[in-house]
């Protein structure tokens, strides 16, 4: 059987990543923002293809081939103006970008080969936001061996009710708009991240759903990076949402130090729109809690406790709690 393949073309990819609702939104625009990074660009049909690599349903050189060639591709664009993104709303918008005449300049940049070479020679880091790529980790280092990834997280107590709050354990995957990978099972729609444990899903309450859904995710990522090299794990970042919202100023230090870049006056501008840093009383969470506890099962709840001490553990919430000077809850 003949073997397809590309070349990696683009080695300055960077990835801004972590789960749904984690803080992503917040950390991207932060990083664009810097100097050498082009504004953050998303591709949801590009994310289709780690999905199905987890469940074996695409073979390896092909998912490889459609990553590259789609990363390829998006840059290209990116390089001559094709396919901006006008919409004032949207992250990915050029109106959203530190620059957006530098970005409407390149509607009369050369294309074709000339566009390659500027490609190559700019020094540019190319950002991308997806979903769960720590978990997808092994694709996309097959892939693109020498990017790099900065994984945010955030408190699960916090995301459980923002999920809970987007529908996220209904029956929101049926939903055309939906971009997450689903799978069928019987007459009903379930997402990827379900597949070996489809009936228990399903028998579950909303928000016991979501409570095991993060818990799937967490704990995927995590096995993940324990699993990678050394030198992969040098190539990832791994920040709380909690310590860049009220902690951002050293945050912020920390990244451009991994990207080899430094901030500019523009990452000042977007720390004052994104409202950081952030203080937040502790008793929000607290509210959270029992707000949750009123819909979770005993056994669901008691799994909550345990991922929340987990993550309190993990993080120390980042110094803001145990050094009481600033805590940081739901904004």
């Amino acid at each position: 059987m003949t073997k397809i393949t590309r070349q990696n073309f683009i080695k300055n990819l960077v990835l801004i990543t972590g789960l749904t609702r984690s803080g992503k939104t917040l950390l991207a625009p932060i990083v664009s923002s810097m100097a050498r990074v082009e504004h953050v660009a998303i591709n949801y049909l590009m994310e289709q293809v780690p999905m199905m690599q987890v469940l074996r349903s695409i073979p390896d050189d092909a998912a490889k081939c459609l990553m590259r060639y789609a990363v390829d591709a998006m840059v290209y664009d990116l390089t001559i103006g094709r396919n901006m993104n006008l919409r004032f709303g949207d992250l990915s918008s050029v109106w959203r970008s530190s620059r957006p005449v530098h970005y409407l300049k390149r509607l009369f940049a050369k294309e074709g080969d000339a566009a390659l070479m500027a490609m190559e020679s700019s020094g540019r880091l190319y950002l991308l936001m997806v979903h769960d790529a720590l978990w997808h980790a092994d694709i996309y280092f097959s892939s693109f061996p020498q990017m790099r990834m900065i994984h945010i997280t955030r408190h699960p107590v916090d995301m459980v009710l923002n999920w809970y709050g987007k529908g996220y354990g209904g029956d929101y995957f049926d939903n055309p708009r939906n971009a997450t990978l689903t799978i069928e099972w019987g007459a009903k729609t379930l997402p990827y991240y379900a597949a070996g444990w489809e009936q228990d899903y399903l028998n579950m309450s909303e928000i016991d759903r979501i409570i095991h859904m993060i818990k799937k995710l967490e704990d995927s990522h995590y096995q993940k990076y324990d699993a990678l090299s050394p030198s992969q794990r040098q190539q990832i970042k791994i920040i709380s949402f909690e310590r860049l919202a009220a902690h951002t100023d050293a945050v912020i230090k920390e990244i451009a130090d991994f990207l080899g870049t430094s901030p500019t006056r523009q990452t000042a501008r977007v720390c004052k729109k994104e409202n950081c840093p952030r203080i937040v009383h502790p008793q929000a969470r607290d509210k959270k809690l029992e707000e949750i506890q009123r819909m979770a099962s005993h056994d669901a709840f008691a799994l909550l406790q345990s991922m929340a001490k987990e993550y309190d553990g993990r993080y120390s919430m980042q110094e803001a709690i145990y050094e009481g000077r600033q805590v940081v809850g739901q904004v």
